[in-house]
């Protein structure tokens, strides 16, 4: 994990908040990264990406990140009111937090250096399969993430 992340205002303006460079195979993979706010909210959850879709980039990595406090999910996984289906969801998002995320007391939220390995070994892991589209990038999206995450 010795690659820098550059981040400035044209990256900003095509919704990336951070872009680093892979070497890998004798390539050099420009890696896109948004940082999106876990949401149950439909509108939130179905956003699209802009029109003209950033081509520089070989791989987009949307990195999740949830303010949810424990003690709210918590509540409502053992709510009889709440499906079961909507249970799982729950479930898996404070999994999520526990393992990869700390609040501090003012509701601040930090990435645990964990988090940090686990989306560089999930890059990479993305990069050895060779599955990146012709016409990139290539996007994983947060519940995916949430998904291989959830895998280590």
């Amino acid at each position: 994990m010795d690659e820098k992340a550059q981040a400035n205002a044209e990256l900003d303006m095509q919704g990336i908040d951070g872009l680093i460079k892979i070497p890998y195979s004798g390539k050099a993979y420009s890696v896109g990264l948004q940082v999106k706010k876990i949401s149950m909210r439909r509108e939130v959850r179905e956003r699209k990406f802009r029109k003209k879709r950033p081509t520089q980039i070989d791989l987009l990595i949307e990195i999740p990140y949830s303010v949810s406090p424990p003690e709210k999910l918590i509540r409502k996984i053992e709510s009889p009111r709440v499906k079961e289906d909507t249970k799982k969801v729950y479930r898996r998002e404070l999994e999520f937090i526990q393992r990869y995320l700390r609040r501090l007391p003012n509701g601040f939220v930090i990435f645990k250096e964990e988090y940090a390995r686990a989306i560089y070994d999930i890059i990479h892991e993305t990069l050895s399969k060779g599955e990146l589209p012709e016409k990139p990038p290539k996007v994983l999206k947060w519940d995916e993430i949430i998904t291989l995450l959830l895998r280590y």
